[in-house]
């Protein structure tokens, strides 16, 4: 074995010295093979005269005919029509490339559907965790006497259907929709005593009017949270007010329509237009004729009149 200071192995042409030799177990390149160096992007960014012309070609419109008419395409969708053509014809390199696209598109499209899904599960449990956290602080809060800031949405009004994916609120997101929803419960309650007091007059609750005020009540309650829904069948809760008396009924009319006139206000300032939802539009239109109403647009302003909110009168 050779050690330093021996000179029995001579050097030349062909025999390196033994010192700078590879030693055995040991690399000569430690570092490894170095990475092959990235060229750094043009400095100048600005759009050549090539990129303009191709792009202007491939966004021009062309005119072409085929089995469908005429139409407009542009010179992108023109070349993928070609392309499309060889291919029709045996083109094995059209082939290919229609279906490398094919299978290309597939895989995005599985991988958008599943990146979506992927989404929306996670939206659905922060949903879930968001109304756990409600319905603990709302119970902390009624067990200490107290409401919890903010009050809404109440827990019990967000509603999560684990069979279809999917959730809604029912009632109040914010305390600025509150009015609105208090507004839609004092006049369910206002038709349902008008209801009443309609079917004690006229000594039976299969007439019009009784009918037309319990209908009314009835669209309004579908609107309401589940917690402020009358449940069951709605002639017997008509029945229930029935009980209550004619005479507690006026004053109860009275109050209901005071409590209307001072939710309404809240819910659409003086002077603003009432314009009913569709759901409304097309309930009342076939009704128009018995209420003594030649449109829609006539209801609107008797109910302005009638709450006491009639729209600002424009000067011309």
């Amino acid at each position: 074995m050779w050690k330093e200071g021996d000179d029995s192995y001579p050097s030349g042409f062909g025999r390196p010295p033994r010192k700078s030799q590879f030693k055995k177990g040991q690399s000569g390149n430690p570092k490894g093979r170095p990475r092959k160096s990235v060229a750094p992007p043009p400095e100048d960014l600005t759009e050549s005269k090539l990129e303009k012309a191709v792009r202007k070609i491939l966004r021009r419109k062309y005119t072409v005919k085929d089995g469908e008419g005429t139409k407009s395409i542009t010179g992108t969708e023109a070349l993928i029509q070609a392309q499309f053509q060889n291919a029709a014809k045996g083109d094995q390199g059209a082939i290919r490339l229609f279906l490398e696209l094919e299978s290309e598109l597939e895989r995005r499209d599985r991988a958008r559907m599943e990146a979506a899904e992927r989404d929306w599960r996670e939206h659905m449990a922060m949903i879930s965790r968001w109304k756990e956290v409600r319905q603990q602080k709302w119970e902390k809060a009624v067990s200490e006497g107290c409401e919890p800031d903010p009050v809404w949405p109440h827990p019990d009004d967000i509603i999560i259907d684990e069979k279809t994916q999917n959730y809604w609120v029912r009632g109040p997101r914010d305390q600025t929709q509150v009015p609105f929803y208090l507004h839609l419960k004092a006049l369910r309650d206002l038709h349902f005593c008008k209801a009443a007091l309609a079917a004690l007059s006229a000594g039976t609750v299969d007439g019009f009017s009784p009918g037309l005020h319990l209908i009314i009540a009835h669209t309004h309650n579908m609107d309401l949270p589940l917690r402020w829904q009358t449940r069951g069948k709605h002639s017997q809760a008509l029945y229930d007010w029935c009980l209550r008396g004619e005479r507690w009924l006026e004053r109860q009319e009275v109050k209901l329509e005071a409590e209307v006139l001072r939710c309404h206000e809240l819910v659409h300032p003086l002077g603003e237009k009432i314009k009913l939802q569709p759901k409304l539009r097309k309930f009342f239109k076939p009704l128009l004729p018995n209420m003594k109403v030649r449109s829609i647009a006539e209801l609107e302003r008797q109910m302005e009149q009638a709450t006491g909110n009639p729209p600002v009168l424009v000067r011309t």
